[in-house]
């Protein structure tokens, strides 16, 4: 039954790499993709059309994908900050094993039953 969750699920974005990358679909990424090609192609126009004389076009801010984001954030953190997250999930996971949150759950893998 998990193999049939939809791209944009929680369960999906844990197995692909984490949190950041939920509700990212392939026509999400492609969507990202046109629109820096879009921009990347705006900007190649106006560089060859633009007088080399003048002050040069600037260059465009491109769409970040969750990989990137998270890079992103994870650079502005200080590593108290990356520490205080890290304990936090652990005593957030350790409250869940006791509450029995992850009784049910197939340790070997997906279980398509």
């Amino acid at each position: 039954m998990i193999s049939w969750l939809p791209d944009d699920s929680a369960y999906q974005a844990d197995r692909i790499g984490g949190i950041e990358y939920k509700g990212w679909t392939y026509e999400r990424y492609l969507g990202m993709a046109l629109v820096n090609l879009a921009m990347s192609s705006g900007y190649a126009f106006r560089m060859a059309h633009s007088d080399p004389k003048k002050h040069r076009p600037q260059a465009p801010k491109y769409l970040k994908g969750p990989k990137e984001a998270a890079a992103d954030s994870a650079k502005k953190m200080s590593p108290e900050d990356v520490a205080r997250n890290e304990a936090n999930e652990a005593a957030f996971l350790a409250k869940a094993r006791q509450a029995g949150a992850f009784d049910n759950v197939n340790e070997g893998g997906d279980s398509d039953g």
